[in-house]
This record gives structure tokens, sequence and C-alpha cells, in this order.
């Protein structure tokens, strides 16, 4: 059986500690860049591998796909959503305890980014909420056509979406049109720019994958060591982000060091360390904001003290969560 390759997952991880740093007022003391090009390249990533998955054959319908997604991560989602209402209305009185509840219905249900919806309590997680109904959508029109769909509707749809975004609204944001408005159309945009690029980068990488050079693995490595300023000094633009991860695929699936790094099964942790920081850091970072003066008077920097705060927090919520799942099948496999 092929090992895996956990390099995405590492990714995966660098990228949710950028997010939960951003969302904190203080300055990160190691290398980050835009959170918009992030947020971004999550999308392009998703709709790379929503594709694979299609692929894979192991979804029977557009359904199945989605639920095996929500199954997996709603329980985390949601214990985390728990603890940031009852943070945030902690001084409520019963009254708009209960109103509070229902108004957080949508985001309870995972669709309070869709256009229709507001942020949310768990505001970070808008991109989660629209990478599940944007997904659901593409993954039906795969099985439409996946020819049309990878060659024709994806790249038309990705550039124009993605170039409306730009001009329309980083470029003239008005006051009281917050971005979270445009969930959709960012999940849209960079998620058909991903599924663009699948059969490119497939094909890279049979080539290298068949290649006879011996020094390919080192040519790889090296252009993979090239690519690293780029992110670590902010010189990263939207122009160059989809050839960037295109590149960065191949480098992380290609017979190179990084891949040969994590292909061993002692990093399987990673995924799941990432979902926790992603789902439960909004709570910790808003707890460390309303006592920043405190942090900034601790003789380390602030980050790196939310940091082992947030670690073991988001560990802890994972572990409970996974008890009381457990419980809650076998409360229920004992009353059938």
């Amino acid at each position: 059986m092929k090992q895996r390759n956990y390099s995405i997952d590492f990714l995966k991880l660098y990228f949710a500690l950028i997010i939960a740093v951003w969302h904190t007022p203080f300055p990160a003391s190691f290398p980050v860049f835009d959170t918009s090009y992030v947020v971004c390249m999550f999308f392009i990533l998703s709709g790379y591998f929503l594709v694979a998955s299609f692929d894979s054959g192991k979804y029977r319908n557009p359904w199945d796909y989605t639920m095996n997604r929500v199954s997996r991560i709603y329980p985390y989602y949601f214990a985390a959503f728990l603890v940031m209402y009852l943070y945030t209305q902690r001084n409520s009185g019963l009254r708009t305890l209960v109103l509070e509840f229902f108004r957080s219905v949508p985001e309870m249900l995972m669709v309070q980014n869709t256009g229709i919806f507001s942020a949310g309590l768990n505001y970070p997680l808008w991109q989660l909420s629209a990478l599940i109904v944007v997904s659901h959508i593409l993954f039906a029109l795969l099985g439409w056509n996946r020819q049309v769909m990878l060659n024709a509707v994806c790249p038309v749809v990705g550039i124009c979406a993605l170039n409306y975004y730009l001009r329309v609204h980083v470029r003239a944001e008005l006051p009281g049109s917050p971005f979270i408005e445009t969930s959709l159309l960012r999940a849209a945009a960079g998620l058909c720019l991903g599924m663009t690029l699948y059969e490119p980068v497939k094909r890279v990488l049979k080539h290298l994958e068949e290649s006879s050079c011996r020094c390919m693995p080192a040519v790889v490595s090296a252009v993979s060591l090239f690519l690293l300023p780029v992110l670590w000094t902010n010189r990263m633009t939207y122009n160059v982000l989809l050839p960037f991860v295109g590149i960065m695929i191949c480098m992380l699936y290609s017979r190179s060091i990084w891949a040969n790094l994590f292909r061993s099964s002692k990093w399987r942790w990673m995924d799941r360390l990432s979902l926790g920081i992603y789902v439960n850091h909004a709570v910790v970072a808003r707890i460390f904001e309303e006592h920043q003066a405190i942090c900034e008077g601790i003789p380390l920097p602030s980050d790196l003290v939310y940091l082992a705060v947030l670690i073991p927090y988001c560990i802890g919520m994972m572990w409970l969560t996974d008890r009381l799942v457990a419980l809650g099948k076998k409360a229920a496999a004992g009353a059938v």
C-alpha cells in the first residue's frame, strides 16, 4: 500500500497558525504572510483535492461527498461554537441568551456565510461554511461533465470571480459592506482555480515520477528553497498566486526532500491539530485581546504566549469532543 504524504497536513497546520495569530492584536514573531493569500491558497488547494476526491470514486454522489466531510468536522465545529456562544453571552440575561441562540441557528447549520446571514459568533469559520456549500455544488457539476468543468467552466468562473473580487471589493471596500458578504464568491474563485490546476499539475507530477534523471529530486528541492523567501518576505501577489500553488503542490508531491520527509506516519497528528486550531482559536484570541495589557507585560513575545495557551486548549477541546461523541454513540447503541 502506498504510504500517505503528510506534507499538505503540515501546510494546513502552518496556515492555521498564521490565521490564529492574525486574529490577535499581537505582531507575529515567526515568518508569516497576509491572511488574504492564506485564505485564497486554502481554497485553491481545496479545489485541487476536490477533483482528486471525485476521481477516487469513493463517493456515490455530491451528498455522499458533502456529508462525509461534514460528519468528520461537525462535532469539533459545534463544540467550538458552543464555547464561543457561552463566553460571549456570559453576562447576558435569559431573554438575550435565548434570542442570541436562535439568531445563531444558521451558524449551527454551517450556512451562516452564504450571502444571507452574518459572520456569526465564531467568525473565522465563514471560510469553512463557504467551502462546504460551494464544494457541494462544484462536485455535482463534475458529475455532470468533468471535461467541460475542468477545461471551460472552472477557468472562466475562477478568473472572472477573482478579478471581480479584487477590483470591486479589495480596492473599494465600503463601510458597512464587510468582506464576509462575498464569502461564496471568494470560495468559488479559489476552488475553481484549484480545479483548473488539477490536470496540468497531475501531468507534471507524472513526468517527474517517470523521469530517469537522477538529479530531479535535487532540482525540485532547490526550486522549493527558492520559493520560501516569497512566502516569508511578503512578496506574494495575486498575480503569481495560481502558479505558485501549482509549483508548491509539485514540490510537496514529487521526489523532493519535502515529500520524503513527510511520508512518515509520525506526522498524522498534524491534520487534527490544524482543524483544532482553526475552529477553536477565535475564543482564545478574544480573551487575549480583552487582556492585551496583561499579555504585553509578560517578558515574552505575546504571540508565542498566546500559542502556548492555544495549542493545549485545542488539543483538550478535541479530546473532550471525541469523548463526548463516543459516549453519545455508546448511549445510542444501548438504546437500540
